[in-house]
């Protein structure tokens, strides 16, 4: 980010997604269902156009302006795009199978996970730039101090998975969003004057371990 912008952080896919594709073709074995199964393409096709043209659109927005011709085509060419794919699942092979929604349990876990994402991740990019500014953090220095709960969603996520078969997924759903909005609150503490393990830790520490409850 220093060097390069905000932009290079994108790069960071490059050697990731390449590790991931080298390890998975050599470890984990190629498996088909008993039936075959139509891929929509439309669908995949309309709902990737649709969420570019509004990622542009809200991107470059405030660089040449809202009423920018490209950038009002690109949004209208999104919104309409994501209208086509709801249209367009109807046919054969859909994407999502819209029917599992009628089961409350799966509408509300995810209606759940849509807000507490869409928080999160607004909560990050506010922190990162916050810190920035008002403590003098590096870029290098924003990122790690966020780090430990990406740390805490690696190491146990898989062990609250393990407690949800057990007990059922409500409580630690609540647990979860109970956990997280603590964490979202104590970040809300600090003053001119911060101490990071004193004052901003333990709220990054109870998002992570919110966010290993309800993932």
């Amino acid at each position: 980010v220093q060097k390069y912008g905000w932009q290079g952080i994108y790069f960071l896919n490059i050697p990731i997604g390449s590790i991931a594709l080298i390890i998975t073709s050599r470890f984990v074995h190629e498996s088909r269902g008993s039936r075959d199964v139509r891929v929509n393409r439309l669908s995949a096709f309309l709902i990737a156009t649709g969420l570019s043209g509004i990622s542009y659109g809200l991107i470059r927005g405030p660089q040449v302006g809202w009423a920018s011709a490209d950038l009002v085509l690109g949004i209208v060419g999104g919104v309409a795009s994501l209208l086509l794919f709801v249209l367009s699942e109807r046919r054969p092979g859909p994407l999502v199978a819209w029917s599992m929604f009628r089961r409350p349990i799966v509408l509300g876990a995810n209606l759940m996970t849509f807000f507490l994402y869409f928080t999160l991740n607004s909560m990050y990019v506010f922190l990162i730039v916050h810190v920035q500014q008002m403590y003098d953090f590096t870029p290098w220095e924003s990122g790690l101090s966020i780090l430990p709960a990406s740390l805490l969603v690696t190491l146990f996520a898989k062990r609250a998975g393990a407690i949800s078969d057990r007990i059922g997924p409500r409580t630690p759903l609540i647990v979860g969003s109970l956990g997280t909005s603590l964490g979202f609150v104590l970040l809300l503490i600090p003053g001119m004057e911060m101490s990071y393990a004193r004052e901003m830790l333990p709220g990054i520490l109870l998002v992570g371990f919110g966010m290993v409850m309800f993932v």
